[in-house]
């Protein structure tokens, strides 16, 4: 007879219960040993994990690649265990941020592989290599502290001065901001000269930069210089002393001898008008004088005597045509 008959309910009873607890016990056993046997266990520290849960997605290098699979508190700090798959590669480097993921506020973790080296299953990301978002009260205080450091008075000042000027006329403001338009647009226009006048100024800023020894050993001289300069002040003190000494004589010899220098001035003043009146002569005189010397030079040149062609030895030609001893005199 069959023990599994409607005779023995309560042994069916009893065998359906287990048999329903094995497959529940199955359903969560199963995934979790699945998880185990493919993932590896890390862990890294946080300074806070407002927002993480467990379960949340992990990310490796922007792909998901693991979950958050616990939190737990150690004194200031929050230590979160992460499972990654097998295949994924960590360097002993590697860094861990909190994100936002959605604007609700659910986090992921992001893992981003760094380092020659390897991370080892089990291994940990230190709290200087983990960073988290801004939480509310965070912002908040952020902006408290900020709002503490303003001058409310100097602020109040800029509103007023902002006031005063400003123009009552509306159409004054809208003529301001259509000029600023226009400058905009005359901008846009031409801003490919911009352009060039930004590349000329940024080759001109490139060259300085290569030159800095040049300009460097320029302004040293040019302190050498200002040195020699400050050495010397005595010199230049005692020499310009002297050429006031020496103006200060002029000035004064020139008062004194004013009626000497008048005559002086005018005789020289007649000099150069008699120049000038025989100026024609002195021309002549001058255009002349060259051929002569030019003769006398070949007439002497030849020793120490005076060659001479004469054919009536030093008596002139007009000498000779007065007596008659020449013929075709006119």
């Amino acid at each position: 007879m069959n023990w599994l008959t409607v005779r023995h309910p309560v042994r069916a009873g009893v065998v359906c219960v287990v048999v329903a607890f094995g497959i529940v016990l199955a359903a969560l056993a199963v995934p979790r040993a699945t998880l185990v046997l493919r993932t590896h266990d890390y862990h890294a520290t946080v300074a806070n994990a407002t927002g993480l849960q467990p379960g949340d997605t992990v990310n490796v290098a922007g792909v998901p690649s693991g979950t958050v699979s616990s939190l737990s508190v150690h004194g200031n700090t929050v230590d979160v265990t992460f499972r990654l798959a097998r295949g994924v590669r960590l360097g002993d480097h590697s860094t861990a941020d909190i994100k936002i993921v959605t604007l609700l506020g659910r986090r992921s973790l992001d893992v981003t592989p760094r380092g020659p080296g390897a991370l080892e299953p089990g291994g940990h990301i230190p709290l200087a290599r983990t960073t988290v978002p801004f939480t509310l009260d965070e912002i908040s205080r952020e902006g408290a502290a900020t709002a503490e450091d303003v001058d409310l008075d100097r602020m109040r000042g800029m509103i007023d001065t902002l006031a005063e000027v400003t123009p009552r006329d509306p159409e004054l403001v809208g003529d301001a901001l259509t000029g600023i338009s226009e400058v905009g647009a005359m901008i846009t226009r031409n801003s490919e000269r911009v352009q060039q006048v930004l590349d000329a100024a940024r080759v001109t800023t490139r060259a300085l930069a290569d030159q800095q020894d040049v300009l460097v050993t320029l302004l040293g001289n040019a302190d050498l210089v200002l040195a020699t300069v400050n050495e010397r002040r005595a010199v230049l003190t005692s020499l310009i002393a002297d050429v006031e000494q020496l103006s200060t004589a002029a000035r004064r010899f020139l008062v004194d001898n004013q009626v000497s220098n008048d005559a002086v001035l005018r005789q020289l003043h007649e000099v150069t008008a008699t120049l000038r009146e025989n100026e024609t002569v002195l021309t002549d005189l001058l255009e002349n004088f060259a051929p002569s010397v030019r003769y006398v030079t070949n007439a002497t040149g030849n020793g120490n005597w005076l060659d001479l062609n004469s054919p009536s030895t030093l008596i002139g030609d007009n000498w000779l045509c007065k007596v008659q001893l020449v013929r075709g005199c006119r």
